[in-house]
């Protein structure tokens, strides 16, 4: 099959090409020896805008299509996985902001991101990988606010990331219904990081496990449409249905 390219396609082809090749390849032998991922490492990819490939027009970002992202990170991916992925998972969790939050939230993961932030999705932990509904991270409404409790592992970005979305357990009870995913700062106080692992491959990617005792978090959405929230730190904040369906888990 024959792909044929818009001229702004190939001129932003050839621009990720060019930087990937100057910029990225030098340093990715060393890198994945030394299993580095270092927020500046990132600085070139923010000066040339790749933080904000995906994020919509009207939240300050260049708003492309889904095909013509898969084709540039595809060409930065072949020289390192790891670099490309950093970007995309920041994409992965705003995409679930954007279908299930407020525009409030959306905005503020947004300006999160074209500050030349990251961001990372949290639903691992050691006893619910691909078992997402076996989370045990509790989430206990205090008032208008929530605190979270528990820990995540395996999380892309855990080390680095500007600001978070932690899934967790509102109803225990209701098994996978019972789950919603919150909004958290990175300097959120009761965040804390543990180990970066030292993985196999994807070496330059950062993936941690993270604990939280966090309080005064705002909720995005519940597993399931049922499972409303009656109330939000954030006015006209709802429950949706499950967001991360369309997008890769944390």
């Amino acid at each position: 099959m024959t792909t044929t390219l818009t001229d702004e396609q190939q001129l932003l082809l050839d621009s990720v090409k060019e930087f990937v090749w100057s910029e990225v390849a030098p340093h990715v032998a060393q890198r994945d020896r030394d299993s580095q991922c270092e927020r500046s490492d990132f600085a070139p990819a923010f000066e040339l805008g790749l933080h904000l490939l995906e994020l919509p027009e009207e939240y300050g970002g260049a708003g492309i299509d889904y095909r013509t992202g898969a084709m540039l990170f595809e060409d930065l991916g072949k020289v390192d996985a790891g670099y490309a992925i950093t970007l995309v998972s920041t994409f992965v969790a705003f995409r679930n902001v954007l279908i299930a939050g407020t525009p409030e939230q959306a905005r503020l993961f947004a300006d999160t991101i074209a500050d030349g932030g990251l961001g990372c999705f949290a639903i691992s932990e050691p006893g619910a990988g691909s078992d997402a509904a076996a989370i045990r991270t509790t989430a206990v409404r205090d008032g208008d606010d929530y605190v979270l409790n528990g820990q995540k592992c395996w999380i892309t970005n855990g080390g680095i990331a500007d600001i978070y979305l932690i899934s967790a357990k509102t109803d225990p009870s209701a098994g996978a219904h019972g789950i919603s995913t919150f909004l958290v700062e990175a300097d959120r106080e009761g965040l804390s990081h543990g180990r970066h692992e030292d993985k196999m491959g994807l070496r330059t990617s950062n993936t941690w496990t993270s604990r939280s005792t966090t309080s005064g978090c705002p909720r995005i959405t519940s597993w399931a449409p049922r499972a409303r929230a009656s109330a939000s730190p954030y006015p006209g904040s709802t429950s949706h249905g499950p967001s991360w369906r369309r997008s890769r888990w944390g």
